[in-house]
């Protein structure tokens, strides 16, 4: 008898009000594993450090401004998103920080940790979200799925 598939389940709790104590203007959950290896005040502070320290940087606009300013305004992604989104991958394997060619993901190594952001749109009525997930957990693939009805 064939053993039936399995899959790895990623718990998330919602920490949106911690978040917006921190500045962050959007929905936001946190993977349980991601909890359990690093202090919850400890992963938003440094996110919103990351975001922040990046003002500068144009890659990192699209993502600040749906974290701490609250826009919906759904990133286009290009043709090459999917090879540009394997080679981010890669890079975070290595443990590279960054973030990805859309600017929708980005990699943050904090206590040891690489922590991965990423933004989801959901429903046209539902404000954009974050969800940090620590790199084993992050399901890099889930963005292409979630913004192709709205592209």
């Amino acid at each position: 008898m064939a053993l039936p598939k399995q899959f790895e389940v990623v718990e998330l709790a919602d920490y949106t009000a911690e978040a917006r104590a921190h500045g962050f203007c959007c929905s936001l959950s946190l993977s349980n594993e991601l909890v359990e290896r690093v202090d919850v005040a400890t992963v938003l502070s440094k996110f919103r450090e990351l975001l922040t320290a990046k003002n500068g940087d144009p890659r990192y606009d699209s993502f600040r401004a749906v974290a701490l300013l609250g826009d919906s305004a759904v990133p286009r992604l290009r043709a090459s998103w999917r090879a540009t989104l394997v080679t981010f991958v890669e890079q975070c394997r290595m443990g590279h920080e960054g973030i990805s060619e859309s600017e929708t993901i980005a990699a943050l190594t904090i206590e040891r940790v690489l922590v991965i952001g990423q933004l989801g749109f959901g429903q046209p009525d539902r404000h954009p979200q974050l969800v940090l997930s620590t790199f084993d957990q992050a399901n890099f693939y889930i963005e292409p799925i979630a913004i192709r009805s709205l592209a």
